[in-house]
């Protein structure tokens, strides 16, 4: 946190919560390298104003002007963050938690099962419906 404590937030962005309610946000263009791939310059991208500390959105894409990087940097994670909260919401709102492939598989099964028995079950009936005329017819 001592790299962003440096950058105040040189750009700014308006974002709506889910409230309605504008945020207005400040982002910072840190140019960052890390040990382990010195050879490739990346972009640290703060963003002020979601919480106390800042968000870091590390990035290696590259444009000419910094304030468009920065503003497409966030406004993708904070776009990829909605359908995250999106999806975790239907999970919850439909009880998927624990829906697993193998539930999937074993209700495939089942249900198979069941049209199975179920096309037997009226098959057999008509036959049956035909020698029980057939039977009644003799006598």
């Amino acid at each position: 946190m001592e790299v962003t404590g440096k950058y105040k937030g040189n750009y700014r962005m308006d974002v709506s919560k889910k409230s309605g309610k504008k945020v207005a946000c400040k982002l910072s263009y840190i140019p960052v390298q890390l040990r382990e791939f010195p050879e490739k310059d990346l972009i640290l991208v703060a963003v002020y104003g979601f919480g106390k500390e800042p968000m870091l959105l590390l990035t290696n894409l590259t444009f000419q002007e910094k304030k468009k990087l920065c503003l497409t940097v966030a406004k993708i994670y904070l776009m990829r963050w909605r359908i995250e909260e999106y999806f975790k919401f239907k999970k919850q709102q439909f009880e998927l938690e624990d829906f697993h492939v193998i539930t999937i598989y074993l209700k495939f099964k089942f249900f198979c099962n069941l049209s199975n028995r179920i096309s037997w079950i009226y098959g057999f009936r008509k036959r049956w419906k035909y020698f029980y005329v057939k039977l009644t017819g003799m006598f």
